[in-house]
């Protein structure tokens, strides 16, 4: 049982690591997580670059939101005339037909979707140094990513 509770220690350890990575790339970066970067940055560069690509991704979005709207309007009158009471469901259903993903989440704007990636990063130096059986490998990782994104959520 001993071993078990060294091989947690390990790996909330790269935990707590892989988040004070992630909260020290965001700091590097200017926290564009907050929507302007901040000034005198050393990699504020690069949070600028993926701060344009998100907004102009979102831009897309909403564009390809509006033009969904117009060209179903008939559609949802229809399907309103035929149920009145579901006309914030019908929208919604209507909006799910267009995508809402935004890769740039993951390159740096989202702390939390950018933590994922580290703690995956971290994870073969976890469980190389807690001398993990193929096994508890497998068991771990999700846990590791989840305690990781625990703990950033906490520090921002």
């Amino acid at each position: 049982m001993p071993e078990i509770v060294l091989h947690i220690v390990i790996l909330s350890f790269f935990a707590l690591a892989s988040a004070a990575t992630t909260y020290f790339l965001d700091f590097c970066i200017g926290s564009p997580s907050s929507g302007e970067i901040q000034k005198g940055r050393i990699f504020g560069s690069y949070g600028k670059w993926i701060l344009e690509g998100y907004n102009r991704r979102e831009d897309q979005i909403q564009e390809a939101e509006k033009k969904a709207i117009q060209d179903g309007e008939a559609e949802i009158d229809e399907l309103l005339q035929k149920s009145p009471g579901l006309k914030k469901e019908i929208r919604k259903k209507h909006l799910r037909k267009v995508r809402r993903v935004n890769y740039w989440k993951a390159a740096g704007i989202c702390y939390v979707c950018s933590n994922a990636w580290i703690s995956f990063l971290y994870y073969p130096a976890a469980s190389y140094l807690a001398e993990l059986s193929i096994l508890q490998i497998g068991l771990f990782l999700i846990p590791f990513v989840v305690i990781a994104n625990l703990i950033v959520r906490k520090l921002f």
